[in-house]
């Protein structure tokens, strides 16, 4: 069987940093080529031609020359968020039967996720979203816990999320992840760290439906980004969230020795409750546990894993499983595909909403 041939669109900072990184140690796929719409977009970072000559692939200026001119098996889309809709519609529609790997969030505006995912249940390659924690082996462990009604019915999940990433919040030069484009009530913390959050709730709790969300957040005066959330998220099963979050920890997740991101989440059943909470850089520092009926603990996990951010080695597993499918294997997994996507995008664009309108907004999940 031939290795698979990959691209990658988007040359910024994530890109240069760990995708490129991990396609070019990876022995299961051939790295072919690097999109992007300029030749340097940051002069902090190499340039298309120096990337080129690096891995020893093409480039290319254009989403279309790309898919004019190779022939692919595998795409991944690491562009500022709001360009990501115009993108994947680009690559479906080519009919290339390209397996796409889209960077989180799946898309800044709900219309848009909703047309995407539309297409894409008419596409038959893999669409994967590249929200790295819902990949981890605990997030397949609690999942599987969860549908085996080891904790009874759901009624209560409590999470909690924060980044040491002020850094990029309250840098008037990162507009990309700072300022709203057209459709979005807001952009910040909320976008681009809180879906990580999101998407991982609503692939471990599969019976779930997020109806309706109360919102309020705080903003960087100098960026006008969000940088602190607290949502109350109605579901349906008479059960309700309590999702908040911050970028406000003190530190850099992207300096060396860097700052680890804090996860806290609790998720209570009639029947039990299943806990998994810790630093996201010390597997050392929290574990997958199970709380019975009876209140014993049972320990499913001794480490604690969410987002990979390892920029060393041959990739996290979504990436992984993303070459799997572009490999022809069938025994890929999946930790989101474009409907968790879309779903995720859902609830934060209702986020946003809420506290937009200072009102409850309804989630329509309905694609």
């Amino acid at each position: 069987m031939s290795t698979p041939k990959v691209a990658v669109i988007g040359a910024g900072w994530w890109s240069q940093g760990w995708h490129l990184r991990h396609l070019d140690a990876n022995p299961n796929c051939d790295l072919v080529a690097i999109v992007d719409l300029e030749e340097q977009m940051n002069p902090d970072l190499d340039s298309l031609t120096t990337l080129s000559e690096k891995y020893h692939c093409r480039k290319y200026y254009s989403v279309e020359d790309l898919l004019q001119n190779e022939e692919l098996d595998g795409v991944i889309v690491a562009t500022p968020h709001a360009t990501h809709y115009e993108i994947g519609k680009c690559i479906v529609n080519a009919q290339k039967n390209i397996h796409i790997l889209m960077e989180k969030p799946m898309t800044t505006v709900l219309s848009d996720a909703r047309a995407l995912l539309k297409m894409v249940q008419q596409y038959k390659p893999s669409f994967l979203v590249n929200h790295t924690a819902n990949y981890r082996t605990q997030a397949q462990q609690a999942r599987n816990i969860l549908q085996k009604g080891h904790i009874g019915r759901i009624r209560h999940v409590s999470a909690f999320f924060v980044s040491p990433l002020k850094s990029i919040f309250q840098d008037e030069s990162r507009k990309d992840w700072n300022e709203p484009s057209e459709g979005m009530l807001g952009n910040g913390f909320t976008y681009g760290q809180m879906t990580h959050l999101v998407a991982w709730i609503l692939h471990v709790c599969t019976d779930l439906n997020p109806q309706s969300v109360s919102c309020h957040m705080t903003h960087c005066p100098k960026t006008g980004a969000d940088i602190a959330v607290a949502a109350t998220v109605a579901c349906d099963k008479d059960a309700v969230m309590s999702i908040s979050g911050t970028s406000l920890l003190p530190g850099d997740a992207h300096h060396d020795p860097p700052v680890g991101k804090r996860v806290r989440i609790e998720i209570y059943g009639e029947g039990g409750a299943l806990f998994y909470s810790g630093v996201d850089t010390d597997p050392s520092s929290g574990k997958l546990e199970v709380i019975d009926v009876d209140g014993n603990f049972i320990t499913q996990n001794e480490r604690f894993d969410f987002e990979n951010t390892d920029n060393t080695g041959i990739g996290p597993e979504s990436l992984q499983n993303w070459i799997k499918a572009c490999n022809g294997e069938m025994d890929y997994y999946v930790g989101a595909d474009c409907e968790l996507g879309m779903k995720a995008v859902a609830v934060v664009a209702a986020m946003y909403e809420s506290h937009h309108t200072d009102q409850t907004a309804e989630i329509d999940l309905v694609s």
